[in-house]
């Protein structure tokens, strides 16, 4: 399992009062649309929990509160029980800022090695809790059993490939690489968009280690 960790808005600790508060997603600062990467690749379990970090605003309380979270259908290729089972609420603990909401991944389909699949989830009112930032309420899981070189990779677009060169292609797409013919199809958004982006990230974060400890060189 990936953990994944949040921090929240303590707005005033030592005031605890009966107030609606607000949740929201929180993942990733610079995107509208959080997205969390899983790959069974590095994981010999039959199934997984991710724990999608949310954060609260408002005053905390002294009793505990529930929120609670729905599947996207139009933006999810999961099936549920076959890829995926998850609650229709969670806890948020008394007194706390922060919460999970822990979903269930299983490696069970022969696809999940040769393609990603897709759950994404919102966040709905609850009676303890209204709609947060309304920029912050989608969260999608990216998840496979295999993360290997696609034919459709180009060096010269994306530079010399790596397991986390890859991933962080796939969290930019918001998709994995197509096939060779779909790639220059839409070749704008895969080299001008994806590819340029890619490379400013590795240039603006350098040096950027890859799953052999080596430096991820600008291309």
């Amino acid at each position: 399992m990936i953990p994944v960790f949040a921090a929240c808005r303590e707005d005033k600790l030592q005031d605890f009062e009966d107030p609606i508060g607000s949740v929201y997603f929180y993942i990733d600062e610079k995107k509208e649309v959080d997205e969390i990467l899983y790959s069974f690749i590095y994981s010999f379990e039959d199934k997984v929990v991710v724990n999608v970090p949310v954060k609260c605003s408002g005053l905390a309380t002294e009793y505990e509160r529930r929120f609670r979270v729905e599947v996207v259908d139009d933006l999810t290729t999961a099936v549920p029980e076959k890829h995926y089972s998850l609650p229709s609420e969670a806890i948020f603990p008394a007194h706390a800022y922060e919460a999970v909401f822990p979903v269930t991944l299983y490696n069970q389909d022969a696809d999940l090695q040769s393609k990603s699949f897709v759950l994404a989830l919102k966040l709905v009112e609850s009676a303890d809790f209204e709609l947060g930032d309304k920029e912050r309420q989608i969260v999608k899981i990216l998840f496979s059993n295999q993360l290997e070189k696609p034919e459709s990779w180009q060096d010269w677009i994306f530079g010399e490939w790596s397991r986390v060169k890859h991933k962080r292609l796939i969290q930019i797409a918001g998709k994995d690489l197509p096939s060779v013919d779909e790639l220059n199809n839409d070749f704008n958004f895969w080299y001008y968009g994806v590819g340029q982006e890619l490379k400013n990230f590795f240039i603006k974060n350098y040096p950027v280690l890859d799953e052999h400890n080596q430096v991820i060189e600008p291309w």
